[in-house]
């Protein structure tokens, strides 16, 4: 479907949202260039059908990864100090880390810790996204494919010895 001319939308629905999805605002709004069927997919497209990156929770208002009642010593380090905590769950999203440090929600802090079926320490950039009085929860930044694997692991052990 060429730009600036109307088509038959029930003819082509996946051409026609895909071209008017991509389309330029500017475009979008110019009179007589689209349809009002095509104005209004590319409405319903850029508030409902396009996601949003930052949004941690499925449809169903559920955590999207499962969480594991594992403890492991880690250190934290924000600005220069390093701090100590101990996780009390952890998913392959992030960690809740019991600990006496207060850090600002939204801190991006170094952690850094052992997976036990890897061979070396792991260390990680996560963001802080909730806070309790006796500890935070953080949020992986990017996590290499072997982190992931090590993650795995540590979960199916857990599960075996009914954690």
């Amino acid at each position: 479907m060429a730009r600036g001319r109307t088509s038959n939308i029930a003819a082509e629905p996946a051409q026609a949202i895909s071209t008017i999805a991509f389309a330029p605002a500017s475009e979008t709004v110019s009179a007589g260039r689209f349809s009002e069927g095509e104005r209004f997919l590319t409405a319903l497209y850029r508030k409902a059908i396009r996601p949003n990156p930052f949004q941690e929770r499925n449809v169903t208002g559920r955590r999207v990864h499962e969480r594991y009642e594992i403890q492991l010593p880690v250190v934290i380090t924000h600005e220069g100090r390093q701090f100590d905590a101990v996780t009390h769950n952890v998913s392959l999203g992030g960690m809740y880390l019991v600990t006496t440090a207060t850090l600002p929600y939204n801190a991006r802090i170094q952690m850094q810790f052992r997976l036990p079926a890897l061979k070396e320490q792991t260390v990680c950039t996560v963001t802080v996204r909730w806070k309790k009085p006796d500890g935070i929860g953080v949020q992986f930044g990017s996590l290499r494919a072997l982190e992931v694997w090590g993650l795995n692991q540590l979960f199916k052990t857990a599960l075996s010895q009914g954690a």
